[in-house]
This record gives C-alpha cells, structure tokens and sequence, in this order.
C-alpha cells in the first residue's frame, strides 16, 4: 500500500543532518519529488545545508512507506514491485528502522 506525505496541500519540516552537510543543494533537493521554486521562496536565505538547520519542504506527491518490524529493503521492494538497489538509491542509506519513511 503506498501512502502519501500526510496533508499533502501543506509543507513539512526537515531537521538537516550532519551527514547532509556535504551534499550540494542541488543534490538534496534531488532526493525530494517538490517545487524547486517553492523551496527556494520558503527557505530564501538558504545557501547551504548545516546540520541542525530546519527547512520548510514544499508539499510533495512522492510516495513512501513506514517501516514495520523486520521490514527490509527486501521486503519492501517486494511490496512495491522495486528492486533493492533502487530503494536504498533514493534512500540514501543501507539500512532500515521501524518508523522509518522508505520513499518508493
């Protein structure tokens, strides 16, 4: 079952992480499926990502799902007709946790 971003027509909030703070901007917003426009018009002084920044993310029709118990990549690229390799690309990491956000 794929689920979207809750409340779709509002924006969401992003805490960037240590490990955000080498990508470029171009990069990091890549990894979202928004409005680059709109990004830049709610976070207009952003010129790079620093780790504890919060940034306002423009609503989005990307999918994701929330890891269950023992979910995997595995599991679930199986669910969604994926491969592995394509989830943890947009993911951007090797390893999943319940309650986490997998985008699809």
């Amino acid at each position: 079952m794929k689920i979207t971003i809750p409340s779709s027509n509002k924006p969401w909030f992003y805490i960037v992480k240590l490990s955000d703070e080498g990508q470029s901007l171009e990069s990091f917003k890549a990894r979202f499926c928004f409005d680059e426009g709109e990004f830049e018009f709610l976070n207009p002084n952003l010129t790079s990502l620093r780790a504890g920044d919060l940034l306002i993310i423009p609503p989005s029709p990307q999918y994701f799902h929330i890891a269950a118990p023992l979910e995997t990549y595995q599991t679930i690229a199986n669910m969604f007709n994926t491969s592995t390799e394509e989830l943890i690309s947009k993911n951007k990491t090797q390893t999943t946790f319940v309650g986490q956000k997998i985008y699809i």
